[in-house]
């Protein structure tokens, strides 16, 4: 299963969901707010990560399509 994250803060629930599942199965995280600890902690673990505003629907959508998403997970989402 495929998963993707979504983060704003420091990335403490992110890191501990990446420690929990497979090294394969998060396979995009998604931020909105910039320079967010998630961000330091995605490219530690090369996480592909983008930063994108929490109104921009369509963009995060196709963001999770593009990368295959089975499960969408909200660690600390706004």
């Amino acid at each position: 299963m495929k998963l993707g994250v979504m983060c704003s803060g420091n990335g403490t629930n992110f890191e501990n969901i990446l420690r929990s599942c497979r090294k394969d199965e998060v396979v995009v995280m998604i931020y909105n707010t910039e320079n967010c600890g998630a961000l330091k902690r995605a490219a530690k673990f090369g996480i592909p990560h983008y930063h994108i505003k929490s109104e921009d629907e369509d963009s995060i959508i196709e963001r999770f399509k593009t990368a295959g998403v089975d499960l969408i997970i909200l660690a600390g989402w706004m």
